[in-house]
């Protein structure tokens, strides 16, 4: 579950209205369905993150799903009590596991969110692309991340300014 959060950059709301019939293992892309605005979305998955859900629907959610109070309604997210999850449960998960991290700052689906967003971001992502993933409506709202990036901006920085491939040369023929 918190593999599938940070890979997606996932909402709250969107993950717990996930269906086992929303995943596409070949394509490896999960489908949002009604995400905010009303707007779907398809969200592309790693495959380490295919594998985990494909594990996850094939053998362990049909022990729960068995058991599920008036049968299975293919919602993708089921807890070994049989019910779906709810925000209160998610939420309770996310403290638990941060807890057993070692992690003293909160974490949430939120903050997998933004983490999953500035480390496209720094790692080359045009930000048209991070404002899809995302499902935002206006860039505006996606650009906050460029703010957030001063790590990824400063590597681009020194690999690209004129100045600092100069610095580099420099140093490199002083090593040569």
């Amino acid at each position: 579950l918190l593999e599938l959060v940070y890979a997606t950059g996932i909402r709250t709301g969107e993950l717990l209205k996930l269906k086992v019939s929303d995943l596409d293992f070949t394509a490896r892309t999960v489908l949002v369905r009604q995400g905010k605005g009303g707007k779907d979305r398809i969200i592309p998955i790693p495959s380490v993150t295919a594998g985990y859900l494909k594990e996850y629907v094939e053998k362990v959610r049909p022990k729960f799903a068995k058991r599920m109070k008036g049968g299975d309604d293919g919602t993708l997210i089921i807890s070994y009590m049989s019910t779906t999850f709810n925000r209160t449960r998610l939420c309770e998960m996310f403290r638990r596991n941060r807890k057993l991290a070692g992690i003293d700052k909160p974490v949430t689906a939120m903050t997998l969110r933004h983490s999953i967003a500035s480390h496209l971001l720094e790692n080359g992502i045009n930000v048209r692309y991070i404002q899809e993933f995302l499902g935002h409506e206006r860039l505006s709202t996606t650009q906050i991340y460029t703010h957030t990036t001063l790590t990824g901006m400063r590597k681009h920085y020194n690999e690209h300014h004129p100045k600092e491939k100069r610095v580099r040369k420099i140093e490199a023929e002083a090593a040569g």
